[in-house]
């Protein structure tokens, strides 16, 4: 599959806990170049921020492997009230998909763990090198 990459590959990594501001991680692949976005939305206690860093291609590339390489089909989740709602959304060239889940991920879905944690890995490096403190992601996710 990425033996050809499209003009562009992007992944964007949202989760919106039910008493707590939403947080994204974005990442895009675009002629060996790569480049990652964290946006976090205002709060009571935070006025929010915006963070852009460029990323090691082959990282980036690690993760659309991952993601790209698979299937997709809908799966019966749970739904619930209180917990966190989570969205990965992909996109290469004008072709896209996004998934949905609350607290966990359907168990077809399990490989979205190991690049979720690569995203959230790109984002502690990338507030690290701005000394911010890590986000506080509680429980559930991928």
């Amino acid at each position: 599959r990425h033996k050809n990459l499209a003009a562009m590959d992007t992944v964007v990594y949202t989760r919106q806990p039910s008493f707590a501001p939403e947080s994204c991680i974005s990442l895009e692949l675009s002629h060996g170049k790569a480049r990652l976005g964290v946006r976090c939305e205002p709060s009571f206690s935070s006025a929010g921020e915006n963070i852009e860093a460029d990323v090691d291609p082959l990282r980036a590339k690690a993760i659309f492997s991952i993601l790209f390489s698979q299937s997709y089909r809908p799966e019966i989740g749970s739904v619930g009230l209180d917990g966190t709602t989570y969205a990965l959304k992909m996109e290469s060239g004008n072709t896209g998909l996004t998934l949905h889940w609350w607290e966990k991920p359907p168990p077809p879905w399990s490989h979205l763990h190991k690049a979720v944690e690569l995203l959230e890995g790109l984002e502690l490096e990338a507030r690290a090198q701005r000394h911010l403190p890590p986000l506080d992601r509680g429980e559930g996710g991928a």
